[in-house]
């Protein structure tokens, strides 16, 4: 609830002030008050449904969290309940708060198949909604009101775990055990278990990856893991590349969440050209927001790096259309891939297609980038800099100018691995790839002088860094129709983590209240 009629607080309790209410991000600054605004979370959860209606969802009170996600345990129990041989469900947080539980009455005269059901609930819910343990009840234990007693319900048992699925080939068994190492798990790795619920991410993904390359002599994009989530597929997709003896060529269009009825969103690659890191943000959208990555050509060896931001626009925008042709376009980037999409907006507006929305997450201008590139050891210092200039990896510059190339690469690489900023097992010709590759573009968006958009752009800064604030008046001078949103994170914590969760939470305010670019 916002408005005037909103007060300041509860009366002498400040923690559950700060826990009720906030500040509306929609009405900051009255003019009358020169205060922002205030708003009261009700504790009542609902969505829009495809007609446009409201649907109460239930309680805020019933809300968990979750390897970083919020759950709303009301949505998963409202499809359970769908399922026809399912009268009533409830879903719990159970173990050690690591895992979701189900309790199922089943429907009079028919019986639930927990296989059968798992299958069900994965046409509907995305993975880390999935309950792992369901238990079959004759009856819910229910309070003096009528309503179910969760704190009565019976404990968990292991029998009521979804079943273990051993590995079966020689891959999936050699998979499963660099799978186990990498993620540290200490219970097997089911076939069937999913990477990114299991843990991984863009960091041990590269890992993975290389660990691969070394154990079947296979080199697999990193955008593979996209598509081949589950260790069956994934070891699936490394028999197939090794059996065809052909380089796999992944493109740089990268379909990340294909499912939905919402315009798909195009999200850029940042300055290590790569798209894995959007996956937390993909999956925080939902499974009825299409998501695309742009990954750079160039990540891949053998292939030509571009070197000019319009030059990568001009391509980007031919890939987009193979998958829509006509706008309305949504377009997004982290970092260097918010100059890209940029870009890519002001392409298309000029030549009459319709861009509906423009996000940028922590997107630097230009010239606020005070590095001599031309020096291949003021890159070097660069590349390993918070967005706000300060050191990551403080390097030897005198020293390393006394080295050539390929000695002042293995000098870096070998520091950044000590110091854990490069990820163990990448070998350094993958890295050495990597660093041109980054200079390129970090290069690439220092030569580009964006021009005025005449449409709005929706930034989302994060707060932890001196970028944050020094690029917002840049943009303004930009983009006259101009949304800018502090989120509380580093630079890259801006797509990933707790904090992808706000910035979701604001795109889909967003969307409803109609103020994308045309709004």
């Amino acid at each position: 609830i916002g408005g005037e009629s909103v007060g300041p607080g509860y009366l002498n309790d400040v923690e559950l002030t700060q826990q009720k209410f906030s500040t509306d991000p929609f009405n900051q600054s009255p003019v009358e008050t020169n205060q922002p605004e205030r708003r009261y979370a009700t504790g009542d959860l609902g969505r829009y449904n495809k007609e446009g209606e409201v649907e109460y969802l239930g309680r805020r009170d019933n809300q968990i969290k979750l390897r970083g996600y919020r759950i709303e345990l009301g949505e998963i129990e409202l499809t359970i309940s769908k399922h026809t041989a399912v009268k009533l469900a409830v879903v719990v947080l159970a173990g050690n708060g690591d895992r979701l539980a189900c309790y199922l009455e089943q429907v009079e005269g028919k019986s639930v198949d927990t296989a059968q059901l798992v299958v069900f609930l994965k046409q509907y819910l995305p993975d880390y909604m999935m309950p792992s343990q369901f238990m079959v009840l004759e009856s819910f234990p229910l309070t003096p009101n009528g309503k179910v007693d969760r704190n009565n319900l019976p404990q968990m048992t292991e029998e009521a775990a979804v079943e273990y699925v051993e590995p079966e080939t020689q891959t999936e068994v050699a998979l499963a055990a660099i799978w186990s190492d990498l993620l540290h798990k200490t219970t097997p790795i089911s076939r069937y278990d999913n990477f990114f619920d299991s843990g991984g991410n863009s960091i041990v993904g590269v890992q993975l990856m290389s660990a691969v390359e070394k154990q079947f002599e296979v080199a697999l994009a990193l955008a593979t893991l996209f598509q081949a989530q589950t260790l069956m597929v994934l070891a699936a997709a490394i028999d197939e590349t090794r059996q065809s003896h052909s380089k796999q060529n992944i493109g740089v269009l990268v379909p990340i969440q294909e499912q939905g009825t919402k315009t798909p969103i195009f999200c850029v690659h940042a300055v290590g050209g790569e798209v894995l890191a959007y996956y937390e943000l993909a999956r925080a959208l939902g499974e009825d927001q299409p998501f695309y990555g742009l990954q750079a050509q160039g990540l891949q060896a053998g292939e030509t790096t571009l070197s000019d931001i319009r030059e990568m626009a001009s391509l980007y925008i031919k890939e987009i259309k193979s998958k829509q042709a006509t706008g309305p376009y949504r377009l997004a980037g982290h970092s260097l891939g918010g100059m890209i999409a940029y870009e890519m907006a002001q392409q298309l507006l000029a030549n009459g297609e319709e861009v509906t929305r423009l996000s940028l997450f922590d997107t630097f201008m230009p010239d606020k980038t005070n590095y001599n590139l031309e020096d291949d050891v003021d890159y070097l210092q660069a590349l390993f800099a918070n967005p706000d200039g300060s050191e990551l990896l403080p390097l030897p510059k005198a020293h390393l100018r006394t080295l050539g190339e390929q000695a002042q690469l293995q000098f870096v690489f070998e520091k950044a691995q000590q110091v854990g900023l490069m990820p163990k097992g990448v070998g350094f010709e993958q890295a050495a790839r990597l660093f041109k590759l980054a200079k390129t573009n970090m290069k690439a968006v220092n030569a580009y002088e964006p021009e005025p958009i005449a449409c709005a752009v929706e930034h989302f800064c994060a707060t932890r860094t001196q970028l944050a604030f020094s690029s917002q008046e840049g943009w303004t001078e930009l983009a006259e129709n101009l949304q800018q949103y502090r989120i509380d994170t580093h630079h890259e914590g801006i797509i990933r983590g707790m904090a992808v969760l706000d910035v979701v939470e604001l795109m889909e305010l967003m969307e409803l209240m109609g103020q994308g670019i045309n709004g």
